[in-house]
């Protein structure tokens, strides 16, 4: 296998965890609060930004879609769900992640921003970062061109491809549904009061450092890079601080006199 390029996350996370806790900690009504939500808008999970190493790497070793969406919001440190859609197009077929950023439990492209998409072949597979991980790709076969049967005890075939390749094309396969995602929510809380996500957190520090050190200027957080989803997004949660901000003060307490 040969990796091509490379990269991860803007800025690390160093203040707040999400906006969750920024808004509802009592730091938002202290003082510096512009500065709070300045370093809250170049966080990793206001951006978007994901360890798409690990995404790979759960890709590689998940045995069905649901192993696979379940370990990929272990990974994502945002706030909101990545759910996943699968995709048959021609002889490939096409794994994309979105937050969903209006927390509505479905994929709907015009409110969620796309992470991430994985094309898979018989004897090769891409991955593909959008928005604040546009500059991520990694390419590789998984085969032995030589060898037809090898795809039988082949994993990443055996569980993906083997069962679809006679199918009609152009067709979605699967999308998390809004009970799944439900479960999922649930799933992803318990796992972020474990040790294991303060693992998870540690290889995501060191994947977005390790990127960053490799090609600085594709890693930098250019807002041409943003969706418009996420450019949303990101503006209603900077209202949503501002806001809880002038009610913890002592002038919002006052009413503003």
């Amino acid at each position: 296998m040969a990796k091509y390029k490379k990269a991860s996350s803007g800025k690390e996370i160093t203040v707040f965890a999400s906006v969750g806790i920024l808004v509802g900690s009592g730091a938002v009504g202290c003082g510096g609060s512009a500065s709070r939500q300045q370093d809250w808008f170049v966080t990793d999970i206001a951006t978007g930004r994901i360890n798409l190493d690990s995404v790979k790497d759960a890709f590689e070793t998940s045995k069905d879609i649901g192993e696979f969406e379940k370990r990929v919001n272990e990974i994502y440190e945002g706030d909101n769900l990545v759910l996943i859609r699968v995709e048959d197009k021609e002889f490939q077929k096409i794994i994309s992640g979105f937050e969903d950023l209006n927390q509505s439990n479905a994929i709907e492209e015009a409110n969620d921003d796309k992470l991430f998409s994985i094309t898979l072949e018989e004897k090769k597979y891409e991955v593909y970062g959008y928005g604040y991980n546009h500059y991520y790709y990694w390419g590789g076969d998984y085969g032995d061109d030589d060898d037809y049967y090898y795809y039988d005890d082949n994993r990443l075939y055996r569980n993906w491809l083997r069962y679809d390749n006679e199918r009609a094309r152009d067709r979605l396969t699967y999308q998390t549904d809004r009970e799944r995602a439900a479960q999922m929510r649930r799933d992803r809380d318990r796992f972020r009061s474990s040790s294991g996500y303060a693992a998870q957190r540690s290889a995501n520090k060191d994947f977005f450092s390790q990127q960053k050190a490799r090609n600085p200027q594709a890693f930098s957080s250019r807002p041409q890079n943003l969706s418009r989803q996420r450019s949303t997004y990101r503006q209603k949660q900077m209202s949503r601080i501002g806001a809880s901000r002038a009610a913890a003060s002592p002038g919002g307490i006052r009413g503003g006199s």
